[in-house]
């Protein structure tokens, strides 16, 4: 049986990858590059790049060692991968040239490339720290790293023979082993089957994953050929429809999350319809669900979550998917200020309590290495609620749904 490691949404933070890393039976950093250990799979499931000076580095590992072991190497493409790809219209050309943005203020379209990159990463693609981001890893690599020398960075990155579009060439929508199912977002109720272009539904997860990673394939090669046209669907799938938190009808931009970014169980129907044709685990980035990793109980499907991004330590999550076990690992603060360590092994035939709503609504995430549970509850206005309580008491706190 395939062992899988897998983490995501780095968005450029290198002590995300240095976190994965550590102690990883599957993967390892030797003479700056990963490898893949034999019996294993590696899977990075999007967002490599936007809130920290380390994105230009992390995808170039990922592209390396996906081209040298691309039989254990899976990609994800996440969001803020496949939006940069709007830089080829919206800000590679000259003004007169230029797509401009719905909300574009006039002063702006005529603007110099760095100051229309600032404004489009942090008022479109909620990026606001990426301009800075990347000019700081310029600089720590050496190279010049002005405004325009930035700016011409982000650009050259979706030209042919850039780090990203090159990520993007290796990369796919979906992808199943056994019993498991990665994609970056979310599969849905309403884009459960959907592939743009496409009429109709294909109900039949393999045939749907090949046709959506075709999709994808054919757009990221339009775009590389210089076809706004051909990648315009590609742009509109992986954004939040308009006025709208989430793109629903996309397995990129979609959520399990509430509102307030607490996980939900998966839709009874949907949950069926993956366990009628053998899926028994979902795997999702995307939607940040606080500082540790965690797992979601359905109706024969349990859901794991690992975007750990805007938590209080961004500490990054790593799973391990051996056999029909997955281990949950990854680090929390807690809302009294102590931090305990995340060690939560899962099977689909656990009956304890993890995966489960409480009463009050808090999910039992996942396990600590101190024998605790961890709750958690998204809270408004990005808050977060994370408590540890012992066993018996998250036993007592469960509403008994799942």
């Amino acid at each position: 049986m395939v062992a899988v490691a897998w983490f995501s949404d780095t968005e450029g933070q290198w002590p995300k990858l240095l976190h994965f890393l550590d102690a990883n039976p599957c993967v390892a950093m030797r003479d700056g590059r990963l490898h893949v250990a034999p019996g294993c799979v590696l899977v990075f499931g999007g967002d490599s790049v936007d809130r920290g000076p380390a994105g230009l580095r992390l995808l170039r590992l990922l592209v390396e060692v996906k081209r040298r072991q691309p039989d254990q190497v899976v990609l994800l493409a996440g969001n803020r991968d496949i939006n940069k790809l709007r830089f080829l219209n919206e800000v590679a050309p000259d003004p007169p040239r230029r797509r401009r943005h719905r909300r574009l203020p006039d002063d702006l379209a005529s603007a110099d490339r760095a100051a229309l990159l600032r404004w489009t990463l942090a008022e479109t693609m909620s990026a606001k720290i990426a301009f800075a981001c990347r000019q700081q890893e310029l600089a720590e690599l050496g190279l010049p790293a002005d405004d325009d020398a930035t700016a011409d960075s982000l650009v050259d990155d979706v030209r042919p023979g850039g780090a990203l579009l090159e990520y993007l060439e290796v990369a796919q929508l979906m992808w199943r082993l056994g019993d498991v199912l990665f994609v970056h977002g979310a599969v849905t109720p309403t884009n459960r089957g959907l592939t743009p272009g496409f009429a109709g539904r294909d109900l039949e997860f393999d045939r749907w994953q090949e046709r959506l990673n075709a999709y994808f394939a054919t757009s990221v090669a339009a775009a590389k050929a210089g076809d706004s046209a051909g990648c315009e669907a590609l742009l509109a799938y992986q954004a939040p429809l308009p006025g709208q938190k989430s793109n629903p009808y996309s397995v990129v931009y979609s959520r399990t999350t509430d509102d307030d970014g607490t996980p939900a169980p998966p839709d009874p129907d949907l949950a069926r319809a993956l366990a009628g044709q053998g899926v028994a685990r979902v795997v999702l980035g995307h939607a940040p669900i606080g500082d540790a990793p965690c797992v979601v109980r359905g109706a024969g499907v349990d859901v794991f979550l690992g975007d750990t991004s805007y938590s209080r330590l961004e500490y990054g999550a790593r799973l391990i998917l051996d056999g029909d076990g997955t281990h949950l690992e990854g680090r929390a603060r807690l809302d009294d200020g102590s931090e305990a360590g995340v060690a939560t092994w899962h099977c689909s035939n656990d009956h304890g309590p993890i995966g489960r709503h409480t009463a009050e609504g808090d999910l039992v995430a996942a396990r600590l290495d101190d024998g605790r549970y961890l709750l958690m509850r998204g809270m408004p206005g990005w808050q977060r609620k994370q408590v540890a309580v012992r066993a018996a008491q998250a036993a007592a706190s469960l509403t008994g749904a799942g």
